[in-house]
This record gives structure tokens, sequence and C-alpha cells, in this order.
């Protein structure tokens, strides 16, 4: 999320600072509810698709890959919001694109479904719903923050920042990638 700062800020920098900070918890609120919902149920709703852990992880590895490789080596643009004629609300934003794809992606939906799928016990369940509130409040304090952090970054720090961000991604998704196919080819395990 601190990669993000610059497009978050660019988002919603034109509301005011008491908006900006109710469009940043109800963020944050979508976040751990959608979040949650994919810790308890997204392995049985993949089953039903006919989806496993393992190709959802080598999937969500090369999602990220393809993510961060552009953050990493500098080459990403950052995103054009259109204006529309008539003045947005902070509601307006809410889901689309604050919560989907900003916050959460479909490589954060993988990487969820694909860990709960690995949980043994109520107890791995209940230590990933810790992880994915902890995760939701790392994404309120970012979307609070943006703003004016971003305000006092020059273009440089944020090209420094969005690079970061891309080598963390780029790792995370090299292993999400090698615990996908470890798993879809028990042979590379051993």
């Amino acid at each position: 999320p601190l990669a993000n700062i610059g497009p978050f800020a660019s988002l919603v920098g034109h509301f005011s600072r008491p908006d900006q900070k109710k469009l940043a918890f109800a963020v944050f609120i979508n976040v751990v509810v959608v979040m949650l919902l994919f810790v308890w149920v997204g392995e049985v709703l993949f089953k039903i698709l006919g989806i496993n852990s393992n190709s959802l992880s080598v999937t969500g590895g090369i999602a990220l890959m393809i993510a961060g490789l552009p953050m990493m080596l500098g080459t990403s643009k950052p995103e054009k919001v259109e204006e529309s004629e008539e003045a947005q609300s902070w509601r307006d934003m809410a889901v689309i694109p604050m919560t989907f794809p900003m916050s959460i992606g479909g490589t954060t939906a993988a990487y969820i479904v694909s860990a709960s799928g690995f949980a043994k016990n109520t107890l791995d369940l209940l230590a990933i719903s810790v992880v994915v509130v902890l995760f939701g409040v790392v994404i309120w304090l970012t979307h609070l923050f943006s703003p004016p952090l971003a305000a006092t970054l020059n273009p440089q720090g944020r090209a420094i920042l969005n690079r970061i961000g891309g080598i963390v991604l780029v790792a995370i998704s090299v292993q999400l990638l090698a615990g996908g196919l470890k798993g879809l080819f028990p042979i590379l395990a051993g």
C-alpha cells in the first residue's frame, strides 16, 4: 500500500480532510469484510469453481509479477482519474476504485484464499483473520495519510516509493510462484 501513496492522494486530494477520513474508514471496513469472506468461504467457492490453492497461488504470483515489475523498473505510469461533469462524492469512490482495485485486487484475493486453503484448522483461519484485519489497518492508515504525505514528497520521492513497492511485490510473487509450483509438482519440493 505504501507504494500507492501518490495514486491514492491524486484520487482523494480534492476532497475535504473530514471526507478523506470518512473515505479511509469506509475502505477499511470494505477491505476487512471482503477479505474475511475470502478467508472463511473463499476456498469453498473456489472448490465449486474447480480451482485449487496451488493453481491459484501460481496465478496470483504471475499477476503480482505483472503488477510489480513495471513498478520495480520504474516504467509504470500513474493512473489518471477522469473528472466527471458533476462533483464526485467520497461515497462514490469508496467501493470502486478505492476498495477495488486500488486496495484489493485479484492477486490479494488469490493470496488470501490460497493461504486459507493451506490452513490446517480453525486456529489457523483465526490467525489469518487477524492478519487480514491488520492488513485492513495498514490500508486505512495508508488512505488516511496519503494526501498529506504526498504533498510533502517531490516526484523523485514518489518514484522511489513506487520502486521499493515494486521490489516487495516481485519478491512476494516469487514466493507465491514457488509455493504453488511445489504444490502442483511435488517432485520440485524434494
